[in-house]
């Protein structure tokens, strides 16, 4: 936003984040719907996580007051994946790098499921560096280096140790 470019710099992008819905293991077709709207429309709970950005459709329903109140928000994508197992969310959104990550940590394979709506939302991820304290100089070398891991083939050899 112009409001982060204000304070801070952002690398080239290192990954683009796809989000999904996660719901409890075989509670896929508890609420129909063939789109996030529809299974809202059905009174579906959702766990967000703050300051993410989950594209134009998300937005605009977070904003309308019809459904304002189905969404819970969390600082972190972990808070919400415990609320869904215990029952205070129906699912939850989060990019599907993230969610993995945190389902294989903790041991949920066998708890947690992909609910096949597509939420749309997809994105380039940068870091942000502060403006205070990190230098140009060094976002470009930072850049630089990015661009080395893409052409060794380094980047997908670390990208799948958190796919597995």
């Amino acid at each position: 936003t112009s409001d982060r470019e204000s304070y801070a710099h952002f690398s080239e992008p290192y990954r683009t984040e796809t989000f999904a819905l996660f719901v409890r293991a075989g509670e896929r077709d508890q609420f129909q719907g063939a789109t996030l709207r529809e299974l809202m429309d059905a009174g579906m709970k959702i766990g967000i996580t703050d300051a993410y950005i989950y594209g134009e459709e998300v937005r605009s329903m977070q904003d309308d007051p019809a459904y304002a109140e189905q969404f819970f928000s969390a600082d972190l994508g972990e808070t919400s994946a415990g609320r869904l197992l215990d029952g205070e969310i129906d699912g939850f959104i989060d990019d599907i790098v993230v969610a993995s990550a945190i389902i294989r940590r903790r041991g949920l394979e066998e708890d947690i499921e992909t609910h096949p709506v597509d939420i749309g939302g997809s994105n380039d991820v940068r870091l942000m560096f502060s403006r205070t304290s990190v230098s140009d100089e060094l976002v470009t070398r930072f850049d630089q280096s990015l661009a080395h891991l893409h052409e060794t083939g380094e980047y997908d050899n670390i990208r799948d140790r958190y796919l597995r």
